[in-house]
Protein backbone atom coordinates (compact mmCIF):
# COMPACT_ATOMS: atom_id res chain seq x y z
CA UNK A 1 0.00 0.00 0.00
CA UNK A 2 0.86 3.48 -0.43
CA UNK A 3 -0.45 4.93 2.85
CA UNK A 4 -0.88 2.80 6.26
CA UNK A 5 -3.37 4.70 8.56
CA UNK A 6 -3.76 3.00 12.11
CA UNK A 7 -7.32 3.48 13.09
CA UNK A 8 -6.68 1.44 16.47
CA UNK A 9 -8.09 3.50 19.40
CA UNK A 10 -6.62 4.45 22.40
CA UNK A 11 -8.66 3.04 24.53
CA UNK A 12 -7.71 -0.52 23.67
CA UNK A 13 -5.41 -2.91 25.39
CA UNK A 14 -6.63 -3.94 29.34
CA UNK A 15 -5.19 -3.06 32.14
CA UNK A 16 -4.90 -5.61 34.83
CA UNK A 17 -4.42 -4.34 38.84
CA UNK A 18 -1.28 -6.31 40.59
CA UNK A 19 -3.16 -7.80 43.46
CA UNK A 20 -2.02 -11.34 45.13
CA UNK A 21 -3.96 -14.29 44.57
CA UNK A 22 -5.57 -13.07 40.94
CA UNK A 23 -5.16 -16.74 39.30
CA UNK A 24 -6.84 -18.39 42.05
CA UNK A 25 -10.06 -17.39 41.90
CA UNK A 26 -12.37 -20.44 41.09
CA UNK A 27 -15.05 -18.50 39.66
CA UNK A 28 -15.32 -16.65 36.09
CA UNK A 29 -12.68 -13.66 36.07
CA UNK A 30 -12.20 -11.36 33.08
CA UNK A 31 -11.74 -8.17 32.20
CA UNK A 32 -14.40 -5.17 31.52
CA UNK A 33 -13.56 -4.63 27.59
CA UNK A 34 -13.24 -9.01 27.56
CA UNK A 35 -16.84 -9.48 28.73
CA UNK A 36 -17.64 -13.25 29.20
CA UNK A 37 -21.33 -14.01 27.67
CA UNK A 38 -21.54 -17.08 28.43
CA UNK A 39 -21.74 -16.23 32.12
CA UNK A 40 -25.39 -16.07 33.06
CA UNK A 41 -25.86 -12.56 35.28
CA UNK A 42 -28.74 -14.14 37.44
CA UNK A 43 -28.37 -15.87 40.49
CA UNK A 44 -24.87 -14.46 40.93
CA UNK A 45 -22.71 -12.45 43.48
CA UNK A 46 -20.71 -10.42 40.90
CA UNK A 47 -17.32 -8.54 41.88
CA UNK A 48 -16.67 -4.93 39.82
CA UNK A 49 -12.99 -4.60 40.61
CA UNK A 50 -12.95 -0.49 39.34
CA UNK A 51 -14.21 2.89 40.05
CA UNK A 52 -14.30 4.91 36.68
CA UNK A 53 -16.18 4.68 34.16
CA UNK A 54 -16.66 1.01 33.26
CA UNK A 55 -16.94 0.28 37.07
CA UNK A 56 -19.75 2.58 37.11
CA UNK A 57 -21.42 1.63 34.07
CA UNK A 58 -21.59 -2.01 34.74
CA UNK A 59 -22.46 -1.93 38.36
CA UNK A 60 -25.44 0.41 37.22
CA UNK A 61 -26.37 -2.45 34.57
CA UNK A 62 -26.36 -5.07 37.50
CA UNK A 63 -28.63 -3.28 40.02
CA UNK A 64 -30.89 -4.02 38.19
CA UNK A 65 -30.51 -7.53 36.95
CA UNK A 66 -31.70 -10.59 39.23
CA UNK A 67 -28.30 -10.98 40.99
CA UNK A 68 -25.89 -9.66 43.80
CA UNK A 69 -23.30 -6.64 43.29
CA UNK A 70 -20.38 -5.38 45.11
CA UNK A 71 -17.96 -2.66 43.63
CA UNK A 72 -14.82 -2.26 45.08
CA UNK A 73 -13.27 1.31 44.86
CA UNK A 74 -10.07 2.71 45.89
CA UNK A 75 -11.46 6.46 46.06
CA UNK A 76 -15.10 7.88 45.31
CA UNK A 77 -14.95 9.59 41.34
CA UNK A 78 -17.33 12.64 40.58
CA UNK A 79 -20.21 10.82 38.50
CA UNK A 80 -21.94 12.91 35.88
CA UNK A 81 -25.81 11.79 35.91
CA UNK A 82 -26.88 12.63 32.40
CA UNK A 83 -30.01 14.13 31.57
CA UNK A 84 -31.27 12.65 28.29
CA UNK A 85 -35.08 13.21 28.21
CA UNK A 86 -36.63 11.60 25.31
CA UNK A 87 -37.18 13.70 22.13
CA UNK A 88 -40.47 14.77 20.77
CA UNK A 89 -42.11 13.59 17.04
CA UNK A 90 -41.40 17.44 16.22
CA UNK A 91 -37.91 17.24 17.36
CA UNK A 92 -36.95 14.13 15.51
CA UNK A 93 -39.34 15.73 11.70
CA UNK A 94 -36.94 19.38 12.27
CA UNK A 95 -33.59 17.30 11.93
CA UNK A 96 -35.07 15.81 8.55
CA UNK A 97 -35.08 19.22 7.28
CA UNK A 98 -32.57 20.62 4.52
CA UNK A 99 -28.97 21.27 6.75
CA UNK A 100 -31.07 21.04 9.98
CA UNK A 101 -28.55 18.47 11.21
CA UNK A 102 -25.71 19.94 10.93
CA UNK A 103 -26.96 23.53 12.08
CA UNK A 104 -28.19 21.46 15.33
CA UNK A 105 -25.18 19.91 15.80
CA UNK A 106 -22.73 22.75 15.65
CA UNK A 107 -25.07 25.27 18.02
CA UNK A 108 -25.18 21.73 20.43
CA UNK A 109 -21.15 21.77 20.00
CA UNK A 110 -20.69 25.31 20.33
CA UNK A 111 -23.33 25.33 23.42
CA UNK A 112 -21.02 22.42 24.72
CA UNK A 113 -17.28 24.10 24.39
CA UNK A 114 -18.95 27.18 26.25
CA UNK A 115 -20.08 24.96 29.26
CA UNK A 116 -17.01 22.99 29.09
CA UNK A 117 -14.67 26.07 29.48
CA UNK A 118 -14.74 26.07 33.35
CA UNK A 119 -12.24 23.00 32.76
CA UNK A 120 -9.86 25.54 31.46
CA UNK A 121 -10.17 28.26 33.61
CA UNK A 122 -10.99 28.45 37.31
CA UNK A 123 -13.68 30.55 38.82
CA UNK A 124 -17.30 31.13 39.50
CA UNK A 125 -18.19 28.64 36.80
CA UNK A 126 -15.96 26.13 37.83
CA UNK A 127 -17.42 26.70 41.50
CA UNK A 128 -20.78 26.05 39.75
CA UNK A 129 -20.50 22.83 38.05
CA UNK A 130 -18.79 21.31 41.37
CA UNK A 131 -21.92 22.31 43.11
CA UNK A 132 -23.92 20.44 40.65
CA UNK A 133 -22.17 17.70 40.63
CA UNK A 134 -22.41 17.75 44.58
CA UNK A 135 -26.23 18.13 43.95
CA UNK A 136 -26.39 14.85 42.08
CA UNK A 137 -25.23 13.03 45.63
CA UNK A 138 -28.06 14.13 47.23
CA UNK A 139 -30.34 11.58 46.22
CA UNK A 140 -28.86 9.32 48.54
CA UNK A 141 -30.26 8.56 51.65
CA UNK A 142 -27.74 6.65 53.64
CA UNK A 143 -24.91 9.40 55.62
CA UNK A 144 -22.35 6.28 55.43
CA UNK A 145 -23.20 5.56 51.61
CA UNK A 146 -22.95 8.79 50.71
CA UNK A 147 -19.90 9.69 52.86
CA UNK A 148 -17.75 6.66 50.58
CA UNK A 149 -19.12 8.09 47.40
CA UNK A 150 -18.48 11.70 48.31
CA UNK A 151 -14.92 13.02 46.69
CA UNK A 152 -12.36 14.30 48.70
CA UNK A 153 -11.08 16.57 45.72
CA UNK A 154 -12.07 19.05 43.39
CA UNK A 155 -14.18 18.31 40.14
CA UNK A 156 -12.06 17.95 37.24
CA UNK A 157 -8.67 15.95 39.00
CA UNK A 158 -9.52 13.23 36.85
CA UNK A 159 -11.75 11.67 33.47
CA UNK A 160 -15.38 12.55 34.71
CA UNK A 161 -17.27 9.07 34.50
CA UNK A 162 -21.37 9.62 33.06
CA UNK A 163 -24.30 7.21 34.03
CA UNK A 164 -28.04 7.80 33.80
CA UNK A 165 -28.63 7.35 37.08
CA UNK A 166 -25.66 5.56 39.61
CA UNK A 167 -26.39 7.16 42.61
CA UNK A 168 -29.97 5.72 42.40
CA UNK A 169 -28.79 2.11 41.54
CA UNK A 170 -26.18 1.79 44.47
CA UNK A 171 -29.22 1.97 46.69
CA UNK A 172 -30.80 -1.28 45.61
CA UNK A 173 -30.20 -3.73 48.53
CA UNK A 174 -28.55 -5.80 46.32
CA UNK A 175 -25.94 -3.27 45.45
CA UNK A 176 -23.06 -3.13 48.12
CA UNK A 177 -20.03 -0.47 47.95
CA UNK A 178 -16.49 -1.79 49.28
CA UNK A 179 -13.70 0.76 50.21
CA UNK A 180 -11.32 -1.07 52.51
CA UNK A 181 -8.28 -2.13 50.46
CA UNK A 182 -8.06 -5.52 49.07
CA UNK A 183 -6.09 -7.46 50.19
CA UNK A 184 -5.84 -10.87 47.84
CA UNK A 185 -7.65 -12.11 45.81
CA UNK A 186 -8.75 -16.10 47.11
CA UNK A 187 -11.18 -18.92 45.49
CA UNK A 188 -14.19 -17.83 46.90
CA UNK A 189 -13.46 -14.32 46.47
CA UNK A 190 -12.23 -10.93 47.99
CA UNK A 191 -9.83 -10.73 50.99
CA UNK A 192 -10.24 -7.42 52.18
CA UNK A 193 -7.24 -5.43 54.38
CA UNK A 194 -9.50 -5.68 57.50
CA UNK A 195 -9.84 -9.98 57.09
CA UNK A 196 -13.43 -9.98 55.95
CA UNK A 197 -13.62 -12.09 53.01
CA UNK A 198 -16.34 -10.91 49.93
CA UNK A 199 -17.78 -14.05 49.05
CA UNK A 200 -18.40 -13.79 44.96
CA UNK A 201 -18.83 -16.57 41.85
CA UNK A 202 -17.68 -13.91 39.03
CA UNK A 203 -15.26 -11.29 39.00
CA UNK A 204 -14.87 -8.44 36.33
CA UNK A 205 -11.23 -6.46 36.34
CA UNK A 206 -13.15 -2.48 35.62
CA UNK A 207 -9.52 -1.54 36.27
CA UNK A 208 -8.87 0.48 32.53
CA UNK A 209 -6.64 0.30 29.58
CA UNK A 210 -3.27 1.30 28.40
CA UNK A 211 -3.53 4.70 27.13
CA UNK A 212 -0.06 4.63 25.34
CA UNK A 213 -1.10 1.60 23.55
CA UNK A 214 -2.37 2.91 20.67
CA UNK A 215 -1.28 0.24 17.94
CA UNK A 216 1.42 -1.27 19.53
CA UNK A 217 2.15 -4.16 20.45
CA UNK A 218 1.64 -4.23 16.65
CA UNK A 219 5.49 -3.30 15.36
CA UNK A 220 5.47 -1.07 12.79
CA UNK A 221 8.77 0.19 10.94
CA UNK A 222 9.56 3.16 9.39
CA UNK A 223 12.73 4.86 7.07
CA UNK A 224 16.30 3.44 8.18
CA UNK A 225 14.99 0.54 10.14
CA UNK A 226 13.02 2.90 12.57
CA UNK A 227 10.50 1.19 14.37
CA UNK A 228 7.35 2.93 16.65
CA UNK A 229 9.15 1.73 20.30
CA UNK A 230 12.59 2.99 19.96
CA UNK A 231 10.94 6.12 18.67
CA UNK A 232 8.80 6.22 21.51
CA UNK A 233 11.22 4.89 23.52
CA UNK A 234 11.31 8.36 25.81
CA UNK A 235 7.43 8.58 25.79
CA UNK A 236 4.94 9.06 23.34
CA UNK A 237 4.32 11.74 21.51
CA UNK A 238 3.30 12.81 17.45
CA UNK A 239 2.75 15.89 15.08
CA UNK A 240 -0.85 16.69 15.89
CA UNK A 241 -2.15 13.85 16.99
CA UNK A 242 -1.74 11.95 13.14
CA UNK A 243 2.16 12.09 12.10
CA UNK A 244 5.01 10.58 13.46
CA UNK A 245 8.56 12.14 12.43
CA UNK A 246 9.94 8.59 10.07
CA UNK A 247 7.17 7.64 9.14
CA UNK A 248 6.17 9.65 6.30
CA UNK A 249 3.34 7.39 5.16
CA UNK A 250 2.03 6.81 8.11
CA UNK A 251 -1.05 8.19 9.85
CA UNK A 252 -2.32 7.97 12.70
CA UNK A 253 -6.30 8.45 14.06
CA UNK A 254 -6.44 9.79 17.85
CA UNK A 255 -2.77 9.27 18.05
CA UNK A 256 -0.73 10.75 21.07
CA UNK A 257 -2.28 14.09 22.85
CA UNK A 258 -5.04 14.04 20.29
CA UNK A 259 -7.84 13.01 22.72
CA UNK A 260 -9.00 15.97 24.71
CA UNK A 261 -11.20 15.98 27.44
CA UNK A 262 -14.16 18.29 26.29
CA UNK A 263 -13.84 17.22 22.42
CA UNK A 264 -16.08 14.55 21.27
CA UNK A 265 -14.47 11.79 19.97
CA UNK A 266 -16.33 11.71 16.66
CA UNK A 267 -16.56 15.29 15.95
CA UNK A 268 -12.38 15.07 16.66
CA UNK A 269 -11.84 12.13 13.99
CA UNK A 270 -13.51 14.05 11.82
CA UNK A 271 -11.07 16.73 11.74
CA UNK A 272 -8.33 14.12 11.74
CA UNK A 273 -9.43 12.58 8.53
CA UNK A 274 -10.06 15.46 6.86
CA UNK A 275 -6.33 16.59 7.40
CA UNK A 276 -4.80 13.25 6.54
CA UNK A 277 -7.23 13.49 3.63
Amino acid sequence: VDMLVCATGFLRVPVYPEIEGMGSFAGPAFHSACWDHSVPLAQRHWGIIGGGASGVQITEALAHEDCEVTQFIRRAQWVQIRDNPPSTAEERARLREPGAYDRIQRELWDAYSQSDSWRLFPGALREKMERDFRGFLEVIRDPELKRKLTPAYHLGCTRIPKSDGYYEAVQQPNVHIETTRIERIEPEGVRLSDGRLVKLDALVYATGFDAHAYMRPMKVTGLNGQDVDTLWKDGVFSYRGVGLPGFPNLFLLYGPFAPVNNVSVPLGLEQEIDYIL
